[in-house]
């Protein structure tokens, strides 16, 4: 049985322009809806790796992007 993420409370969805996060994460989180709703899966897998660079951890839930440091 799988363990309840420990950080789940951590998690905030994404909005575009929320403060919190500088504009280059904001872009790549934009590109990566863009590339969920045209269902290209290794676009959205490449950019996932992109915002762990930039220090951001996504998960997605109810086609939303949640984010974390």
């Amino acid at each position: 049985m799988a363990e309840a993420d420990p950080h789940a409370a951590r998690f905030h969805r994404w909005i575009p322009g929320v403060p919190e996060l500088p504009a280059e994460v904001h872009a790549v989180l934009a590109a990566r809806e863009a590339a969920l709703k045209r269902k290209a899966g290794t676009d959205a897998r490449d950019l996932r790796e992109t915002l762990q660079g930039l220090g951001v951890l996504i998960r997605d839930e109810n086609k939303n992007q949640y984010w974390r440091p």
